[in-house]
């Protein structure tokens, strides 16, 4: 999900023209204890056996943390994603975050 550079993990604007959240995925990689929240860590990942094909946020809604589940299918156009990603190309978090969002 996140490359071993962290200068990398910033994200880069997609075809949504969403700067907004693109500035609170910023502020997420700059406070550990936050993006763990949101992105709870331990989750499968890619390559591991109890890997199933989703990821689970969490976000702050209406004074609760509300759980949102998403499959990993992101979109795509020519081998590329449509909307946000990250700097680093073997990154996701970022166009995993946005459609759990969107959702």
């Amino acid at each position: 999900l996140f490359p071993t550079n962290t200068d990398l993990a910033h994200a880069k604007q997609g075809l949504l023209g969403d700067c907004w959240f693109l500035c609170a995925c910023t502020f997420l990689l700059q406070n550990q204890h936050l993006l763990n929240k949101v992105l709870p860590p331990g989750q499968p990942q890619w390559g591991s056996s109890r890997y199933r094909g989703s990821f689970q946020f969490l976000f702050w809604q209406h004074g609760h943390w509300t759980e949102v589940t998403i499959d990993d299918r992101l979109p795509c156009m020519n081998s590329s994603l449509c909307f946000s990603c990250c700097h680093s190309p073997s990154a996701f978090w970022v166009a995993l975050l946005e459609k759990a969002y969107a959702k």
